[in-house]
């Protein structure tokens, strides 16, 4: 694999690591006992699922033809006599397949619903390929037992994540993923103006990183199929858009193989429909929840949190049909502060001539802030989503299935700023010469300005397939085509700012201290005043006026044909073929208005002010901000004439893609005693065609130079093995090891966004565009991992993970990544993005979760679970601005959680923290500052995401049999939702926000 010597020591000690405790470790099987399986009476369809795992056997049943019964208490040595005792005197027959056993009710039924009853047990629901799991249940999915926490790994190759196993405190899909090992969630991301900071003040969980690579190196699938993906500048999916409540259940399979798509070398997240055919599934479930959030409150705001579930199962028809229906609609309001800085403000203390640190001096100490915006953020985000499933199976040889997702969310934002800016150009720097060669920088000058934004987002996606699985005979023959779409705007973003370079200056410029991290202007008493007299400024900006929108349609489908095999080592080869086209297209119009207001109107005057907060952020900022009514504003922009726009103006950021992959491939599972072998090869065409705008001069060709509408091919063509190894090497226990290749694709608008052209200081031709000849990142990826499971829900699971990625592409966002410049056609200099070099990745994954029983039995009510996971992960970029070997992005050096659970007498209770390390989110290549003195170009300059912590608790009581009434808190520290800096360890150049606690109470019903 290429590896340093250095990564090689790090994977040779992990390695050696995971033996010892192969070699050290008991299997949790109480191994101070004398039986190996040990199990009191309980419900049957619990007991077989529980003998399974502790065996290591596949056990087929219909929980409907089991329910009811009550399997006896089981003390003994082997599989066999466990199954013997449990089952005694119980009206059931076992038969022995080739996949395992099958317990089936022995007594008579009439013909008709003993057809019926083969239908349920012999027909999968699921059309896709799985992985073998630890329990085949035929007719349902295997799921967890509902317990609030940290999840149990589903199978030895995904983690499992139910419904269930969610907490009123997981607000939506992203944020509910953040149990899972290996899986950071993000606030925000870098998609332009739907990431950064204002993103990150809805203080809400968006976005996901798995294993230290972002969301674009991973596939978000339901039920199989990938989700659109409309975000304008990436492959990311929006995992925020989904529930935490109305899915079945979601696998993330870290170790995917051939008959998954082969751009997931983080992962593929796979969410999948509830079906009625899933165990304890029929009937009617109800959730409400209701809350408050601390900091709206505070700020005497709009502060409510409400979500309403429901989902409904029904099998009929003979138990031929099944329909599920799952259904959620919620509204959460936000008030928070933010601190942020201007773009362009940031300097350098001492520069030499070319504008850089001089030699010994710290870059990072090395930095000069001269502004600071204390902000003010509020609004609203309502979503509603919806998933159903449909299922016939008229014989034990068919199943057809329906499947639809849907999901809205709509966003409305208020952002409000009072803005200390001392670094807006030349004039407002001070160059003063050392007598050394080196100059030192000043803020002598500024101003303060008066800002307001709207920041609103409405995305929806749908998806819809429809398909078959036939089982003529040992041959199986699964085919599908589905349909989605997913779109993501922005409309209605509007601005307007008040301010006057002599009205509202600053005359000795913007000196910044800090208090408890924040930056904080220091004033004088004439600047304090200016500060507290905020509707005194004048208009600047009458009003501004920004449209988005991208949007995402697919179509495709995909056929696989498998055959079985009895006696031989040999279990199953498998052909697969599938083929998905995606047209992805992204709109951007900028429109300025004047005349809204007479020029020198002030903020008192202009009739757009409803009301004020007290203080921006107590104790930091103590400044009154006047609050502007967006509707008054938006009102006057849509009665006002709208400006003549250019042609650059209209399309300059217009792009359209299509994009067309086939795929084919191959797998064989070979099965030698309690090992198998699953060997695969996947091969994948892809090729995008786009359509992009070349801004310069509206459209007119001019010095050879094509203006206006351009287009560019790119394709990618992938051959991908993989091999993975599954031992079930004692009871209760698995071995698992993969190596398997992948690859992931550039995202369009890095390959063709838009572009642009101009005349440089010395008359020669700029362009800026994008690279249609970037190559994929190829991935070379090792996974091996040990679990061991005991009968009391005992569990220590311990992975190892290596990854070697070329090409390396880092998530730029609306910006280009890693772009260089190079000499084109004609003269003309053309800076593009770039392929980095290699990227190593090394990492180690651990769960436990261990009841207290096993200490004493006093504590036998009590649960504690821990997982962790810590990363090494290093690139080279190949830039000649940034080091030799850099971070990778979104890889913390930890990732840990730990959970306290309770359970008693229909009292249940559980206490989570979760802690998170620093992780670089952007690379150091900030460009020139806005007086041009300053060149902040270096690895000293990447941005931070510093350290993280969040501490969750709640207690719940159940109401009869059928009801739960749960009392939680998120983030009851009140930790900062979002910090970073840029430079690891310096504070001078911040970007925060601070929010609260949410309390509220949730109640189940089952009906």
């Amino acid at each position: 694999m290429a590896f340093s010597a250095r990564h090689r020591r790090c994977l040779a000690g992990s390695l050696m690591a995971l033996g010892a405790a192969a070699l050290l470790t008991p299997a949790p099987a109480l191994s101070q006992r004398r039986f190996t399986i040990t199990m009191a009476a309980m419900p049957l369809d619990k007991a077989l699922l529980a003998l399974a795992r502790q065996s290591g056997r596949n056990i087929l049943f219909d929980p409907a033809s089991v329910a009811g019964m009550v399997a006896r208490p089981v003390q003994a040595m082997d599989f066999d006599t466990a199954l013997r005792q449990m089952l005694d005197g119980l009206p059931v027959r076992v038969v022995r397949q080739s996949a395992g056993i099958s317990i089936a009710r022995s007594a008579v039924r009439p013909v008709r619903r003993a057809r019926s009853a083969a239908v349920r047990t012999a027909a999968a629901p699921k059309p896709q390929p799985a992985e073998p799991a630890t329990v085949y249940v035929i007719g349902t999915r295997p799921v967890q037992a509902p317990a609030p926490g940290l999840p149990d790994p589903g199978t030895p190759d995904a983690d499992l994540l139910t419904s269930e196993r969610t907490t009123p405190v997981d607000r939506n899909l992203a944020e509910a993923l953040a149990r899972m090992p290996g899986v950071l969630t993000l606030a925000t991301n870098l998609q332009g103006d739907l990431g950064g900071i204002d993103r990150a003040a809805r203080a809400d969980g968006q976005f996901t990183a798995i294993r230290g690579l972002s969301g674009a190196y991973s596939l978000v699938t339901i039920d199989g199929v990938v989700m659109p993906q409309a975000l304008p500048y990436g492959r990311d999916a929006q995992m925020g858009l989904l529930p935490a409540f109305d899915f079945g259940a979601v696998r993330l399979i870290k170790t995917p193989g051939s008959e998954r798509a082969g751009d997931a070398t983080g992962a593929v997240i796979d969410v999948q429909t509830p079906s009625a055919f899933d165990p304890g599934a029929e009937g009617l479930r109800l959730v409400a929840t209701g809350g408050a959030d601390s900091s709206a409150i505070s700020y005497h705001q709009r502060a409510g949190y409400g979500q309403f579930g429901l989902r409904f199962a029904r099998r009929f028809g003979d138990d031929r049909w099944g329909i599920s229906l799952g259904v959620q609609a919620s509204r959460r309001a936000f008030a928070n502060s933010q601190q942020t800085y201007q773009e362009g403000s940031i300097e350098l203390r001492v520069v030499d001539a070319r504008g850089r640190t001089p030699a010994g001096i710290d870059p990072a100490s090395n930095l000069l802030l001269t502004s600071v915006n204390a902000q003010f953020t509020r609004g609203e985000t309502r979503s509603a989503s919806a998933m159903a499933a449909l299922d016939f199976q008229p014989s034990s040889d068919l199943h057809v299935y329906a499947r639809v997702s849907a999901a809205a969310t709509a966003t409305d934002q208020d952002i409000y700023q009072l803005g200390f800016q001392g670094g807006s150009g030349t004039a407002d720097i001070t160059r003063t010469a050392n007598g050394d060669g080196t100059y030192s920088l000043a803020s002598t000058r500024g101003s303060l300005h008066y800002w307001y934004q709207t920041n609103p987002e409405r995305t929806h996606f749908a998806l819809a397939q429809i398909g078959a699985v036939a089982r003529p005979g040992a041959i199986e023959l699964r085919a599908r085509t589905h349909f989605g779409l997913g779109v993501v705007s922005r409309p209605d973003h509007i601005e307007t700012s008040f301010w006057d370079s002599d009205a509202t200056a600053l005359p000795t410029g913007v000196q910044l201290t800090t208090r408890d991290g924040y930056p904080v202007p220091q004033l004088s008493a004439a600047d304090a005043t200016l500060a507290s007299s905020v509707l005194d400024y004048p208009v600047h900006r009458q009003g501004q006026k920004r449209d988005q929108r991208s949007d995402d349609h697919r179509l495709g489908g995909d056929l696989a044909l498998a055959r079985r095999f009895d006696g031989g080592a040999i279990e199953q080869i498998e052909l697969g073929a599938s083929f998905d086209r995606s047209q992805r297209s992204n709109r951007l119009v900028d429109m300025d208005y004047s005349g809204l207001l007479a020029t020198g109107t002030t903020l008192g005057e202009s009739g757009l002010v409803s009301g004020s907060i007290a203080a921006i952020l107590p104790g930091i900022y103590d400044f009154r901000l006047p609050l502007i009514d967006g509707d008054v504003l938006r009102e006057r922009i849509r009665a006002a004439t709208a400006p003549d726009l250019s042609a650059d103006t209209l399309n300059g950021s217009s792009l359209d893609v299509t994009e067309t992959v086939a795929a084919a491939y191959a797998r064989m599972v070979v099965v030698r005693g309690a090992a198998t072998l699953t060997v695969g090869l996947r091969g994948e065409d892809a090729r995008l065609h786009s359509r992009y705008w070349v801004s310069g001069n509206d459209g007119v060709d001019a010095d050879g130079v094509d203006y206006g509408w351009n287009r560019s091919r790119s394709s990618f063509t992938a051959l991908l093995p993989n091999l993975a190894l599954r031992w079930r090497n004692g009871p209760g226990a698995m071995f698992r090891g993969a190596v398997w290749t992948s690859y992931t694709r550039p995202s369009a608008a890095q390959l063709a966004g838009s572009a642009t052209v101009e005349t440089t200081a010395t008359g020669t031709l700029r362009v800026t565009r994008g690279n249609p000849d970037l190559r994929a990142v190829r991935a070379l990826n090792l996974d091996l991992g040990q679990e061991w499971r005991g009968g009391d829900g005992a569990l220590l699971s311990v992975a190892v993970f290596a990854k070697r990625l070329a090409n390396y592409l880092y998530d730029a966002g609306g910006d280009y990544a890693n772009t260089q410049e190079s000499g084109g056609d004609a003269g003309i200099t053309v800076i593009e993005p770039r392929n980095g070099g290699t990227a190593h990745l090394l990492g180690l994954e651990t769960s436990a979760v261990l009841p207290l029983a096993r200490l004493t039995g006093e504590l036998a009510a009590w649960t504690v679970a821990v997982q962790a996971t810590l990363l090494h992960g290093r690139v080279r970029l190949h830039n000649a601005d940034l080091d030799d070997v850099e971070h990778m992005q979104y890889a913390p050096d930890y990732n840990v959680s730990a959970e306290l659970r309770y359970r008693h007498g229909g009292w249940s209770a559980s206490l989570l923290g979760r802690w998170t390390g620093a992780y670089v989110q952007q690379y150091g290549l900030l460009g020139t500052s806005a007086s041009g003195y300053s060149v902040l170009a270096s690895s000293a300059f990447d941005t931070w995401v510093r350290p993280a912590r969040q501490i969750d608790a709640s207690i719940a009581r159940a109401v009869g049999m059928r009801a739960t009434i749960r009392l939680f808190g998120r983030n009851l520290l009140a930790d900062l939702a979002y910090r970073s800096t840029v430079g690891r360890y310096s504070d001078t150049v911040p970007q925060t926000v601070s929010t609260g606690r949410l309390i509220g109470l949730r109640m189940d019903l089952k009906l």
